[in-house]
């Protein structure tokens, strides 16, 4: 018969094994949430501006351009209505930092789903996933209409 401390640690360690594989499907999930948010950014909706493809998301004169959402996020922002403000102000900025963020989803998501770097690719997902928060806010729940009801809408 197996003794107690026996039992304890195989419980333990199943239990471990199996925070282990939830942990890998988070983390797998995670990463390709933002690998496929830079890919859509990068791969795909290619137009053709003067004979030379650009991508329609990453190119600033396009009306698909995907910094034009902050414009619609910035009544929801929370905190950072001002920061958001400036940068849209400089537009050689607003087109760094959507580079820059798109490059920091495509390393971020195959860090995870490769599991490359994964603390340092887990902490970034984190701060990206706070950075998207304040500036997207809760774009929920709003009153609908004037009889007081509540209804779940995507857009204000």
């Amino acid at each position: 018969m197996p003794q107690a401390s026996t039992i304890e640690r195989s419980g333990t360690a199943a239990g471990l094994s199996l925070a282990a594989l939830i942990l890998l499907g988070t983390r797998f999930t995670q990463g390709f949430i933002f690998w496929g948010g830079a890919t859509r950014r990068l791969i795909y909706d290619f137009h053709s501006v003067d004979g030379v493809d650009k991508a329609l998301k990453l190119d600033f004169d396009a009306p698909g351009f995907v910094a034009a959402k902050l414009t619609h996020a910035l009544p929801g922002a929370l905190w950072v209505q001002g920061p958001i403000e400036w940068t849209l102000r400089h537009p050689d900025l607003i087109v760094a930092s959507v580079w820059l963020w798109t490059f920091a989803e495509l390393a971020i998501g195959l860090g995870l789903m490769l599991g490359l770097a994964t603390r340092l690719a887990a902490f970034g997902s984190f701060w990206l996933n706070v950075a998207l928060m304040l500036i997207f806010g809760w774009m929920g729940c709003r009153p609908a209409s004037t009889n007081g009801r509540w209804r779940c809408r995507a857009s204000p």
